[in-house]
C-alpha cells in the first residue's frame, strides 16, 4: 500500500559531518536510488552538489554559509516485483538569516513499509542533531511578547494608583485634597516619565539578550567548513553565559535566604 508521511517541527539543529554521514550509510545506500543535495546560501546562491563528499567540502565561510540544506531521494525505477524498494522522501533544513528560528522538514513516501522504516530514521535524526540548548535557541518566541506584556503591566500598576488618589483628592472636595490634588498631578506625571522610561530601557535590554542569543545559541547551524571553528569558538562564550547567569542565580537566592530566614 502506498504510503506518505508529510511533517515540519520548529526544531534547533546541529547538523555535524557524523550525521550526514550515518544518513548516508545507512538511509541513501543503495543502488536504485538517485540522490540530491541543494544548498541555498546567505549570499543568495543556489548550490547544487553532486555527493555527500562534495557537500563536506565546501568551505561553507560565514558570507556564504548555508541558510537551507535539501536532502533528496528518489528511485531511478519502479519495479513490480516483490522485492522491497525504498521510499521516496525530502528532509530539508533552514535557519532564518537572522537566527531568529530554525525548522525541519521531512516528507517520506512509498510502500507503508519502507516510508515508515524511512519516516523513523529520520526523525530518530532530527532528535539526535537537537543542540542542549535548545529551550534557550526558542526563547525569542515566547520571551518577547511575554515581556512586552509585564512591561505593560508595570506602566500600568506604577501609575494606576496614583491616578486613584487624584481622583479621589478632587472628588473629595475638601480644600484639604483640593490643595494635594496638583502635587499629585505632578507626582503622576513623573510615574509617567519614570514608567516609560523604564520600559524604553528595558526593551533596549532585552534587544541585546535576544541579539546575544542568536549570536552565542544559534538556531541552527550547518556545521561543515568555516562553521565548525565558529561553532568551537561559541562553545566558550555559552559555557561563560551558563555560568554566570548560574552564579548570579545562586547569589539571588543566597541573598532572598539570608533575608527571610532570620524571619
Amino acid at each position: 500500500m502506498y504510503t506518505k508521511f508529510e511533517f515540519t517541527s520548529q526544531e534547533p539543529f546541529l547538523l555535524t559531518e557524523a550525521e550526514l554521514r550515518s544518513l548516508s550509510d545507512n538511509t541513501l545506500a543503495d543502488e536504485n536510488v538517485h540522490i540530491s543535495i541543494h544548498a541555498s546560501c546567505n549570499d543568495d546562491a543556489m548550490r547544487t552538489f553532486d555527493s555527500l563528499d562534495e557537500l563536506l567540502a565546501y568551505g561553507n565561510d560565514q558570507d556564504k554559509r548555508i541558510l537551507s540544506l535539501l536532502i533528496s531521494q528518489q528511485r531511478l525505477d519502479r519495479t513490480d516485483t516483490l522485492e522491497r524498494e525504498p521510499a521516496e522522501y525530502r528532509l530539508e533544513f533552514t535557519v532564518k538569516p537572522n537566527q531568529q528560528s530554525a525548522s525541519i522538514s521531512i516528507m517520506t513516501e512509498g510502500e507503508e513499509d519502507e516510508a515508515f522504516l524511512a519516516k523513523e530514521k529520520l526523525t530518530r535524526l532530527v532528535t539526535r542533531i537537537r543542540p542542549w540548548f535548545h529551550r534557550i535557541a526558542n526563547a525569542d518566541q515566547g520571551i518577547v511578547p511575554a515581556t512586552l506584556l509585564l512591561l505593560l503591566a508595570f506602566a500600568l500598576l506604577s501609575t494606576g494608583s496614583i491616578f486613584l488618589d487624584v481622583i479621589g483628592a478632587v472628588d473629595a472636595g475638601t480644600a484639604e485634597m483640593t490643595d494635594a490634588a496638583p502635587s499629585d498631578a505632578a507626582l503622576l506625571f513623573v510615574m509617567l516619565v519614570i514608567a516609560v522610561a523604564a520600559v524604553i530601557v528595558y526593551a533596549l535590554l532585552l534587544k541585546c539578550l535576544i541579539s546575544f542569543r542568536r549570536w552565542a545559541f544559534p538556531s541552527g547551524m550547518f556545521l561543515i567548513g568555516q562553521q565548525i571553528k565558529r561553532h568551537n569558538r561559541l562553545k566558550a562564550v555559552r559555557q561563560w553565559a551558563v555560568a554566570t547567569v548560574s552564579g548570579i542565580a545562586l547569589i539571588n537566592v543566597a541573598v532572598f535566604a539570608g533575608v527571610i530566614l532570620p524571619w
